[in-house]
């Protein structure tokens, strides 16, 4: 009995101890998984604080990000302008660059233009390279017009203009014909081949023009002194103010006793320029000029005095000067 009971004890004793031990374990394990759920606790408030934390440094980093963004997009947008506008430069200065500067319109010669030399400017051609006529001045206006004084084959005096629509003084011109006087300039003076197109045309081209005067360096054909002398000498006593004054035209000429008519053509009266203002009748005094000995002067038939001549002299009844007389080779009328 005592050795049951004792063994009883032990078994009591083990299953204390099994009671303790399993007890104890349980405690352990409540221990463990409080420990663990503080843990978790802890872990998850620390993860949760982590994460918040990492969400506000999240937010600031994308708001940081954002101001780099919008700081990146104004930058991009701003090199976009740049852009643009550089491209828009680079088009337009391109454009200017393809954009073709404006043509200047074409020169339109002022008359038709002529192909072909006719039989009557061939004839007067050849009067132009075959009578005698002399060039007594030039006058250069522009780069493309000048005027030239001509000696005609009977004495006349003319004016030639070569310009973009070549004119004459010449009756023959006055009738719309291309006159043989142009034509002398063009051969004789300016050096234009006969065969060439230009001195038959009634309208030049500016380019023509300069082309023609460019080759005339030289005057040409030139007029003897004496005829080029007097003409200036002329044209100067006419520009010049008159110092003496004219006398009525009454009375009778002093050379042929014939009454001096009023109603005559002034051109056919002449008066003393350098004394006493007496009118004569041309034709007579230049008889009277004539009769003198060669060498002497020529004197006022009234006074005496040296007479002054003017340019009115040598006009002849159709209004030109004649200086026919003072030039060898030319026929005076």
């Amino acid at each position: 009995m005592c050795v049951e009971d004792d063994k009883m004890c032990e078994d009591d004793k083990m299953s204390v101890d099994n009671n303790d031990s399993i007890s104890s374990t349980f405690k352990n394990k409540g221990k463990m998984r409080a420990e663990a759920d503080d843990n978790n606790d802890s872990s998850t408030s620390n993860n949760k604080g982590k994460m918040r934390a990492e969400d506000e440094d999240g937010e600031s980093s994308t708001s940081n990000n954002n101001k780099r963004k919008a700081d990146d997009s104004g930058d991009d947008n701003s090199n976009a302008k740049k852009r643009k506008e550089d491209n828009g430069n680079d088009s337009s200065s391109s454009k200017k660059k393809k954009q073709k500067r404006p043509r200047k319109p074409k020169e339109r010669r002022q008359a038709r233009c002529r192909t072909v030399c006719s039989k009557r400017v061939k004839d007067r051609i050849n009067r132009a390279t075959s009578q005698r006529m002399f060039l007594i001045e030039r006058k250069n206006v522009d780069a493309t017009k000048s005027e030239f004084t001509v000696l005609g084959a009977t004495g006349n005096v003319y004016t030639v203009t070569i310009c973009h629509l070549p004119n004459c003084t010449c009756p023959d011109f006055q009738k719309g014909n291309l006159c043989k006087h142009i034509l002398f300039v063009y051969i004789k003076v300016l050096r234009v081949q006969a065969s060439s197109k230009l001195i038959f045309q009634r309208a030049l081209l500016t380019k023509e023009l300069r082309a023609i005067f460019a080759k005339s360096q030289d005057y040409a054909a030139l007029a003897n002194y004496r005829v080029r002398s007097l003409y200036n000498t002329l044209c100067k006593a006419e520009s010049k103010e008159e110092t003496v004054q004219r006398r009525p035209i009454e009375g009778d000429c002093a050379i042929c006793y014939e009454p001096l008519e009023p109603t005559e053509n002034l051109s056919e009266i002449l008066w003393c320029r350098g004394g006493c203002g007496n009118n004569l009748h041309k034709e007579c005094f230049l008889k009277w000029k004539s009769s003198r000995m060669f060498g002497r002067a020529v004197t006022c038939v009234y006074c005496r005095r040296e007479w002054k001549e003017h340019i009115t002299e040598r006009y002849t009844k159709d209004g030109f000067i004649n200086l026919g007389q003072i030039q060898t080779g030319v026929r005076f009328i």
